[in-house]
This record gives C-alpha cells, sequence and structure tokens, in this order.
C-alpha cells in the first residue's frame, strides 16, 4: 500500500572507511533514530563544541537561578523598624567594638549585606509612641530624662537585647522635640 513505508538499507562509513550496514527503517522517524545510533563519523571538534555549549548551557541556569533565589531573599527581607529618614545597623558582637553602619534608603538589602548585626535603629520626624508600642507589644520598663530629651527603654517583640539595670531590654525610644529614633536594643554611641 502506499501508506505504508518500504523498508530501506542505509549505509553509513566510519572514520576508517568501513561500512555499516543499517537496519530496514520503516518511516523517516526511524531513519533519523538509526542514523543518531549509528553515527560514528563525530570529529573530535565537534564533541568539544558540544562540550562546551553544553558548559554554558548549565552556566546559565546556574546564573539564573541564582538571580532568581536573590531576588527572591532581597523582596522577603525585612528590618525592624519602618524605614525613618536614614536606617543604621550596628555591627559587631558588643557596644564597645560597635561598626555603625547608615543607610539613607534601601535598608533591608543592605541589612542582608552585612552578616555581624547586633542592632539597628531608625530616626522620625514624628511618631505616635503609643501606637508604635503596640505595634511592636512593647512595654516601657523605665523611664530616664536628660536635658533634651526622653528616653524609654521597653520590652517588645524585637530580635536583638540587652541588660541594662537587671531588665532585659530590646527597644530604646529617644523622643526629642524634633524627631524621634527607635532601636532595637539600644541605640549605640551618640543620641
Amino acid at each position: 500500500s502506499a501508506k505504508e513505508a518500504r523498508p530501506c538499507a542505509m549505509q553509513s562509513s566510519t572514520a576508517d572507511d568501513r561500512v555499516i550496514q543499517l537496519p530496514a527503517a520503516k518511516n523517516a522517524y526511524d531513519i533519523r533514530c538509526l542514523k543518531n545510533i549509528y553515527s560514528v563519523n563525530k570529529s573530535p571538534a565537534k564533541k568539544t563544541g558540544d562540550f562546551f555549549m553544553r558548559f554554558l548551557k548549565l552556566a546559565a541556569l546556574a546564573v539564573s537561578s541564582l538571580c532568581v533565589f536573590a531576588a527572591i531573599v532581597a523582596f522577603n527581607a525585612t528590618t525592624c523598624f519602618a524605614e525613618g529618614e536614614s536606617y543604621t545597623f550596628f555591627c559587631g558582637d558588643t557596644s564597645k567594638n560597635c561598626r555603625i553602619v547608615t543607610a539613607e534608603r534601601g535598608a533591608a538589602v543592605c541589612g542582608l549585606l552585612l552578616d555581624d548585626v547586633c542592632g539597628e535603629s531608625t530616626t522620625y520626624s514624628s511618631l505616635d509612641v503609643e501606637n508604635f508600642l503596640d505595634g511592636v507589644n512593647g512595654e516601657v520598663l523605665f523611664c530616664e530624662e536628660l536635658s533634651d530629651s526622653v528616653n524609654l527603654y521597653c520590652s517588645a517583640d524585637l530580635p536583638y537585647s540587652v541588660t541594662l539595670y537587671g531588665e532585659e531590654v530590646n527597644l530604646h525610644i529617644c523622643i526629642k522635640q524634633d524627631s524621634v529614633t527607635v532601636a532595637s536594643p539600644i541605640i549605640f554611641g551618640g543620641y
């Protein structure tokens, strides 16, 4: 019948000109498969090119995966507080050897690049302290009044803490006439 493919014999030559007799193929797909199976005439340059292309594809896949992972991490990065006028990270293991890193914007991403963060701080031009304390489940432990500020030392649901006067403090709020600075655990350096 016209629809049936006739068996055919194909020949393929090898590098040393031997002839390999291929089995009969039933259709065009079989012919392509048999040519691929019995192809012994690939040059070393072709094999090297195939390896290089495979390497490039795998490298592109790895870089793409890394970019997607970095984007997911960056978009899920958080800080202790909403960004104020600037955001400060305290880095080190104690307040004595504290290094201060300030980010004008993009604090969450900046925080991802730091490996030894031991506290965070930001300054607002104004802040409703009662609502802020409710938002972090904060409770004022003690208060300190200075000539130019009122400092509230609190317990709150924040990741950093220090012990002051026998109390575990992890939120420091410094209220001045023109600004409010919040920090966890406390504001390091001058304020």
